[in-house]
């Protein structure tokens, strides 16, 4: 939702939202992509947050739209990701999600028995290990999305972050 309007509704979290909805005269507008109100995490999040039909009215999307809608007016709040680059540009705040409905939506690398036979690959990655915090990710997340570098313009300036220990 947007910073502003989590001020306004004094909301931080989840659940804090939920209680605000039942105060309401009108159902919450969420919006979402156009499968999430069909997946396991909204159904979890009705149930752990006693979240009832008559206090929210879910809004089906292209994703890349749900930003700029929230920030608009067009619907109280949206499900989004968190290292998604559009959450700052569109000032949105993220709410916490104390009955963690939402797994982490944190980077991990993998890779294939053949690529880590190779000599140095390991060692050349285990440097990114615990280094690009959720900001990062959006302010490279943002640079392609929002700004429209290519991907490997942004991986590149994500790269020289990380060596030279900065965080946006």
């Amino acid at each position: 939702m947007t910073k502003e309007q989590a001020v306004a509704w004094r909301v931080k979290s989840i659940a804090d939202l939920v209680q605000h909805a039942k105060n309401r005269g009108r159902p919450l507008r969420i919006g979402g992509d156009i499968g999430v109100f069909q997946r396991k995490e909204w159904h979890r999040l009705k149930e752990k947050y006693q979240f009832q039909n008559q206090d929210v009215q879910p809004v089906a999307m292209d994703q890349t739209h749900t930003y700029e809608a929230a920030s608009k007016g067009k619907v109280d709040a949206i499900i989004a990701y968190t290292s998604d680059g559009r959450i700052k540009a569109f000032r949105l705040q993220l709410l916490e999600d104390p009955e963690r409905v939402f797994p982490p939506y944190d980077a991990i690398l993998l890779v294939s028995p053949a690529a880590a036979r190779r000599p140095g690959l390991l060692e050349a990655l285990k440097p990114l290990l615990g280094k690009i915090d959720q900001p990062t990710m959006q302010e490279a997340n943002g640079r392609v999305d929002i700004e429209q570098h290519s991907p490997k313009s942004a991986a590149a300036w994500l790269r020289k972050a990380i060596q030279k220990g900065e965080n946006p």
